[in-house]
Formats: C-alpha cells, sequence, structure tokens
C-alpha cells in the first residue's frame, strides 16, 4: 500500500510539474523603458477649491490646455 501511494504522489508531481512548464507567452508587442506608442483620453474634472464659478475664465483655462 505505501508502494502505491509513493507511486501515486511521483505520478501526481511529475504531471503538476509538466503541466505547469509550458511555453512562456509571448510578449513581443512590449518594449521594456521603450516609449509608449498609444493615445488615451481619459476624462479629467479639474476642482478649483476657494474660487467661485465667475471668477474663473472656463474657456481660457480649456485654450490652456493641450490637445
Amino acid at each position: 500500500m505505501k508502494r502505491y501511494l509513493a507511486l501515486l504522489a511521483v505520478c501526481g508531481m511529475t504531471l503538476g510539474v509538466t503541466v505547469g512548464a509550458g511555453a512562456a507567452p509571448r510578449f513581443e508587442h512590449l518594449d521594456p523603458g521603450g516609449p509608449a506608442d498609444f493615445r488615451e483620453r481619459v476624462p479629467v474634472n479639474f476642482v478649483f477649491v476657494g474660487y467661485n464659478r465667475t471668477q474663473v475664465d472656463e474657456q481660457a483655462f480649456l485654450r490652456g490646455l493641450p490637445d
């Protein structure tokens, strides 16, 4: 019985190692340390603390932001 359990344990460990040792995924599209080549638009809210709405020229502020 002990021999059967030992054989079963060895087979289980062998299968576990071979299943987990598949080919590593390729990340050819990644360039660590290189420039990012995508553009992303993220919505941002600006909050002017201590100002009334009439004190901030919204159009002038928006003109100062990048496209």
